[in-house]
């Protein structure tokens, strides 16, 4: 269910570009552009909502070679 949703906020983000596009098409130049800032902030949320900007701890699990 959890990627039903998922998916589901994506394919909204997807349609607003959609949208975004066809009215700047007919002109309406201010509307595009509010649309066109709603769907980057709405996909900078759902990407960090999601997980996919955190920070990954890198370990270096080997042990320093001793000098001789």
């Amino acid at each position: 269910m959890k990627i039903f949703y998922l998916l589901l906020e994506l394919a909204c983000i997807a349609v607003t570009c959609v949208v975004s596009a066809i009215m700047y098409l007919k002109g309406e130049y201010n509307l595009s552009s509010l649309l066109i800032l709603t769907s980057l902030i709405s996909l900078t949320l759902w990407v960090k909502s999601n997980g996919l900007l955190e920070d990954k701890k890198i370990t270096n699990d080997a042990s320093p070679q001793e000098a001789h």
